[in-house]
């Protein structure tokens, strides 16, 4: 099935959305940490693409990163209610953050979204509280789906997709907040930091959302329950 209207087999050409409002710049190599150079990165979310629309869509706003619960989803609800409850924890960690950040000041003006996956958190910002977002990202079959998910989303006019690296984003004093939601750990931060400096205007805000391993001993054991969950998820969806 099509995963964004629930059509049946359609040809290869009609997932293809050409909007004429985004930029294309040079992709470079030196964005992520010291184990993952761009390209691997690149090539992993084009490959998972199709999985986190079917999994985590319809849309428009598609998420793929953490979310808060209170109380584990049951293990026999279905497919749809699962989905749902999903979509559901990860816009709390948004809105969570978001009066934290005090984003009806700080996000009201424009954003830089730092590796912005398929544009999710982009059209929240932009649509909640009137946020100009460029939405950064260096997965090239992302920035169409970005664009597509914020017309649907009514806020076409309110985020331009950008495919370029995060440390490579041009510009100087240009944005009034820059957020990186689950994407900091990908880069290399020092660089990244350097060129989020420049380009944040005086007073400007660098919020981030992430999960960072401080203490090895955690490792495997986080690595293992991961595998578990993910292999437990693949057989269920």
């Amino acid at each position: 099935e099509h995963p964004i209207d629930g059509r049946g087999s359609i040809a290869p050409g009609e997932w293809l959305y050409r909007p004429p409002r985004h930029r294309a710049l040079r992709i470079g190599e030196a964005v992520v940490t010291s184990n993952t150079n761009t390209q691997d990165l690149v090539a992993h979310f084009e490959r998972k693409t199709q999985a986190i629309l079917l999994r985590y869509g319809p849309g428009p706003r598609v998420h793929y990163h953490a979310g808060l619960v209170d109380e584990p989803p049951s293990q026999n609800a279905p497919k749809h209610v699962l989905r749902g409850q999903l979509v559901n924890a990860q816009e709390r960690i948004l809105s969570l953050a978001a009066g934290l950040w005090d984003a009806s000041s700080t996000l009201r003006g424009d954003v830089l979204d730092v590796g912005c996956g398929l544009g999710g958190g982009a059209i929240f910002w932009a649509q909640k509280f009137g946020a100009r977002v460029t939405a950064v990202t260096c997965v090239p079959s992302h920035v169409d789906w970005v664009a597509r998910f914020a017309e649907r989303g009514g806020v076409a006019s309110r985020v331009q997709t950008l495919l370029c690296d995060a440390s490579e984003v041009p510009g100087e004093n240009c944005f009034d907040a820059a957020v990186a939601v689950e994407t900091a750990c990908y880069l290399a931060r020092k660089q990244w930091f350097q060129r989020v400096a420049s380009l944040l205007r005086p007073g400007g805000y660098l919020f981030i959302v992430d999960c960072f391993l401080v203490q090895s001993e955690y490792a495997e054991p986080f690595r293992s329950e991961e595998r578990r969950v993910g292999k437990e998820c693949r057989s269920r969806w």
